[in-house]
């Protein structure tokens, strides 16, 4: 997406790809402020970029919202370079939405995975841990330094005999999940009861890269 604006504030031309992804026509964007087409919330950051373009200085990677016909959004990221004699600045937008969706995305499920009422942690294919959550350490007294690179098999307690598990891999390697209750070891050498849930999840190429499991602590009714 290229356009050409003005150091007041206006578009002066735009590139097909603006209309095609914002859905409005050239005369609609050349008829207006650009800040006009700018989400509410982004056009104090917006306006403050045109002070250094006033000065000929570049603008590079700066992202806001511009709003499409149809009300919904989009986020493009500017790089933009002025040309002070002639009042002109030259500008090229991405549209990044795909990868903003992604990233809040990302960030819901990392505050999901840290706040869950359930212990959850993520293993290698191997059983080597590799991230658990606040739930998990106040559970088992292991902090996430002292779990991170343990084999998960650190928690396991005397309860359950080596038929137990031997049963249980093969299951979850034949179905992609195993879901049962078991006892485990605290760092302190109590045991306790807890639902286990885990499955298995497959790279690209269909191969186990990781385990992910979920646990809920049921000690209190045994």
């Amino acid at each position: 997406m290229v356009c050409i604006a003005s150091l007041e504030g206006t578009f002066r031309k735009v590139s097909p790809a603006f209309t095609e992804t914002l859905g409005f026509s050239e005369k609609e964007f050349l008829a207006k402020p650009f800040a006009d087409f700018v989400h509410p919330a982004d056009r104090e950051s917006t306006e403050d970029k045109m002070e250094p373009l006033a000065r000929g200085l570049p603008i590079i990677r700066f992202p806001n919202r511009y709003i499409c016909k149809d009300g919904s959004y989009k986020w493009l990221e500017w790089t933009a370079r002025s040309f002070v004699d002639g009042g002109d600045i030259y500008a090229i937008a991405y549209d990044i939405t795909k990868l903003k969706l992604a990233e809040e995305r990302l960030k819901l499920d990392t505050n999901v995975f840290t706040h869950a009422t359930e212990g959850v942690f993520i293993t290698d294919a191997l059983g080597a841990i590799i991230d658990v959550n606040d739930t998990f350490t106040a559970t088992t007294g292991y902090s996430r330094e002292e779990s991170i690179g343990q084999n998960q098999s650190m928690l396991k307690s005397d309860r359950q005999v080596p038929e137990f598990y031997d049963d249980m891999w093969q299951v979850l390697l034949e179905k992609g999940f195993w879901s049962g209750e078991l006892w485990n070891r605290r760092k302190s050498g109590e045991i306790y009861a807890q639902i286990l849930n885990i499955s298995s999840v497959e790279d690209v190429s269909g191969e186990i890269s990781n385990y992910i499991a979920f646990f809920t602590n049921i000690t209190l009714k045994k």
